[in-house]
């Protein structure tokens, strides 16, 4: 909360670019809705699974369903019965999944709001230096406890998002190769649209705290280059002693915060490379046939 107010109380409703208070409650609304979003994809996705699953058995073969392989089942309404309550129980596991990430994208954001709204203004000079290092200084604290308190959370549930993420790539490979095999075609395509929709979904939810904690780092980075930018060319500073100008460059290098998952900062040129490796592995095994696909 503490946060919230102090990004909401440095933007204003006539200022451009971060310092726009309009952009700051659009993007906060646009997390919020994305959230949602996600929650109605993912539930659609587990819908055609299931209606899949449904229509490839027959009642008298309940163990086709897999999670009632254990239980004995007499009708119908029994076998509805048990589908809803795993429908409720998937949609409380997604609600949490999806509460603890809106709130650690929104905080990021909220953060990156923050840095770069500094920024501007220190490049502007709309601030003393000294007022800036102070700011600076206390949204080095937001960003400790950012790294500290939600980021432990979300790095745990990424490795929950990441296996989602490679079980449905594993599930989709599975049935693009075996298409056919089923006694119903309709029931494969249903099968294939549900573990594509759930790769796009479970994927996207693992990579977009890794993207907002890169552009926070981004962010921090970017009042470093502004310094240097005022230190070579001081069209703003030509009349501030240059000493002061060393101080600040000093401070900020000292004071080089970066957000973090895992205990490890997030850079995004780190994260380019790691998805360009990923990319080479899996086109190797594709060459390789350990992943069949069927062009």
């Amino acid at each position: 909360i503490f946060l919230m107010q102090k990004t909401f109380i440095g933007t204003g409703a006539g200022n451009r670019g971060y310092l726009s208070q309009k952009k700051l409650i659009t993007a906060v609304q646009a997390i919020f809705y994305s959230g949602i979003a996600w929650i109605f994809l993912n539930f659609i996705a587990s819908v055609l699974g299931m209606f899949g699953r449904l229509i490839d058995c027959t009642w008298t073969e309940p163990w086709r369903l897999g999670f009632i392989s254990w239980m004995s089942v007499e009708s119908k309404a029994e076998m509805w019965v048990l589908i809803i309550v795993m429908w409720i129980g998937f949609l409380a596991f997604d609600l949490v999944n999806i509460a603890v990430t809106v709130n650690y994208t929104t905080q990021c954001q909220l953060v990156i709001v923050l840095v770069r709204g500094l920024t501007e203004k220190v490049r502007d000079k709309t601030i003393p230096l000294e007022t800036a290092m102070k700011q600076i200084f206390d949204t080095g604290k937001a960003i400790d406890a950012l790294n500290e308190q939600m980021a432990i959370a979300v790095s745990v549930m990424e490795f929950n998002f990441a296996s989602h993420s490679i079980l449905c790539l594993h599930s989709f490979f599975v049935l693009q190769s075996g298409f056919g095999l089923l006694s119903n075609t309709n029931a494969e395509v249903l099968f294939v649209l549900s573990a594509i929709l759930d790769f796009i979904m479970w994927t996207a939810i693992a990579l977009f705290p890794i993207i907002q904690a890169a552009r926070v780092t981004n962010a921090c980075q970017s009042q470093i280059k502004t310094a240097l930018e005022i230190r070579t060319r001081p069209f703003q500073y030509k009349d501030m002693d240059q000493v002061q100008l060393d101080s600040f460059i000093t401070f900020l290098n000292a004071h080089n915060k970066r957000a973090k998952l895992f205990r490890v900062p997030v850079v995004s040129h780190y994260l380019w490379a790691l998805g360009a490796v990923a990319l080479f592995v899996i086109l190797v095994l594709i060459e390789l046939e350990f992943i069949s696909v069927n062009w």
